[in-house]
């Protein structure tokens, strides 16, 4: 019994994210940059967590690209997805060529779907890593002005029609073992 104590005490150390509290967005990006961070192509990890920091969900994507991430939140979009008591969601991607600095194009990207989780009295995060751990955040950077961003039809274009339509390129891609030539001008973050 003794053993197993000691084992789960070593286990909750080096505990993954999920087990650890994430209050904050320092917390989330210290916890994403064990996986991501020094990757050499963009990822991200996406935590879900309820007013005390509990991760209730936890997601993952990349399609292996240097410089582009295309993603969207689902749970935003059909609430179904979403577990019961969530309250912040903060998504980290790693930037591989170190510049720690939110692009515009993340910062765009952040801004709709803050505005989106914000009409479900949710707080979204978006948050940029480094290989050197390096991180900012638009909440701590100020840069969401909630209240300010109208979703237009051409919003949701930009940030659920053509990622998704890339995700799906990317994903065949992989499946056919072939490479398309997915459009990079498409609105990455």
């Amino acid at each position: 019994m003794r053993l197993l104590g000691v084992l789960l005490a070593v286990f909750l150390i080096g505990c993954p994210a999920w087990a650890q509290p994430i209050n904050d967005p320092r917390g989330a990006a210290a916890a994403a940059w064990e996986e991501i961070g020094e990757l050499d192509y963009e990822a991200g990890i996406v935590y879900f967590v309820d007013g005390e920091g509990k991760v209730l969900k936890t997601a993952r994507v990349s399609q292996g690209m240097a410089s582009s991430l295309y993603y969207v939140p689902w749970e935003l979009l059909w609430t179904r997805l979403l577990p019961g008591d969530v309250q912040r969601i903060f998504l980290v991607h790693n930037h591989p060529g170190g510049n720690w600095r939110l692009s515009g194009e993340d910062i765009e990207f952040g801004r709709f779907w803050a505005a989106w989780a914000d009409r479900r009295g949710i707080t979204f995060d978006l948050i940029a890593i480094t290989p050197t751990g390096r991180y900012t955040s638009l909440w701590e950077e100020g840069l969401i002005p909630l209240g300010e961003v109208e979703l237009s039809p051409l919003d949701l274009y930009l940030y659920l029609f053509e990622p998704s339509l890339a995700m799906i390129g990317a994903g065949l891609s992989g499946v056919l073992g072939a490479r398309l030539d997915v459009d990079n001008s498409l609105v990455p973050i």
